[in-house]
């Protein structure tokens, strides 16, 4: 049969993970994270964009923000 390849991933299946890269202003260099969701990507975004956002299941990747975003010095 044929492999054919697939959008996507069930979060159940712990095996399944993906990379998450980030670069730009306000976003602090050589920053490595243990974890990020998929679900985390638009509050940080939001954050980053000065955009209202209303608690939802994600969270802000505060440890990546730079001294701008979160008062913490850029490295």
């Amino acid at each position: 049969s044929i492999i054919k390849g697939n959008h996507g991933f069930l979060p159940t299946r712990k095996d399944m993970a993906t990379g998450l890269l980030a670069c730009g202003p306000n976003i602090r260099k050589g920053v490595t994270l243990d974890t990020a969701r998929l679900v985390d990507v638009a509050p940080t975004i939001a954050k980053l964009l000065d955009i209202p956002w209303r608690p939802t299941e994600g969270r802000v990747l505060t440890a990546i923000l730079g001294a701008n975003k979160e008062g913490k010095k850029a490295h």
